[in-house]
C-alpha cells in the first residue's frame, strides 16, 4: 500500500487540497463510483479534522485502484447505506484498550465503532454490495469475524 501512496502522492495531495472540513464537522460519507461507500464519524470536530487528510488519501487511493465509473447523484444510495448501518446487527464486546468494540453487520455493509463512556469515539463503515444480512442464529462473535475479514479484503486488494 505504501508504494501506491508514494506513486500517486501528487494526485492524492490534490484531493486533500480540494476538500476542507467545516469547523463543526464530525464525519463524512465518501462515495466511490456512486455505489461503494465509506463512512467515518468521530467524537469531535477536532478529532475529525486531524484525521480528515488521511481519510481523503485512503478513499482516493481506493478509487484509483478500482477505476470504476462515476455516478452523478449518490444521495439515495448513500441514504440507504446509512440506513443499513442504523438497521444492522450489533455485537458489543470489550475493546483491546479502553471502551467497547461494537461490530455492525447488515445488508450490503460492515462497520465498527469504538465506544468509551457512552461516546462513539470513532465509527467506520464500508459498503459491501454482495453482503447479505447475518443470519440470526450466528454466534455472538460472527459479526466481529465478518468485519475483520471484510477489512482484510478491502485493504489487501
Amino acid at each position: 500500500m505504501s508504494a501506491i501512496f508514494e506513486r500517486h502522492a501528487d494526485k492524492l495531495d490534490e484531493h486533500v487540497e480540494a476538500l476542507e472540513a467545516r469547523p463543526d464537522q464530525v464525519g463524512a460519507i465518501f462515495a466511490m463510483g456512486g455505489q461503494r461507500f465509506g463512512l467515518d464519524l468521530f467524537d469531535s470536530p477536532s478529532t475529525f479534522a486531524a484525521f480528515f487528510p488521511k481519510l481523503i488519501r485512503s478513499y482516493a487511493v481506493d478509487t484509483l485502484r478500482r477505476r470504476r465509473g462515476h455516478t452523478a447523484s449518490v444521495s439515495d444510495p448513500a441514504h440507504s447505506f446509512v440506513q443499513a448501518v442504523i438497521d444492522g446487527r450489533y455485537d458489543d464486546h470489550p475493546a483491546v484498550g479502553l471502551g467497547r468494540d461494537v461490530g455492525i453487520v447488515g445488508a450490503g455493509m460492515v462497520a465498527g465503532a469504538l465506544v468509551h463512556d457512552d461516546t462513539v469515539v470513532h465509527l467506520t463503515a464500508f459498503s459491501e454490495p454482495g453482503r447479505h444480512r447475518e443470519r440470526p442464529e450466528s454466534t455472538d462473535y460472527a459479526p466481529y469475524r465478518s468485519r475483520r475479514d471484510s477489512l482484510r479484503r478491502r485493504y489487501a486488494g
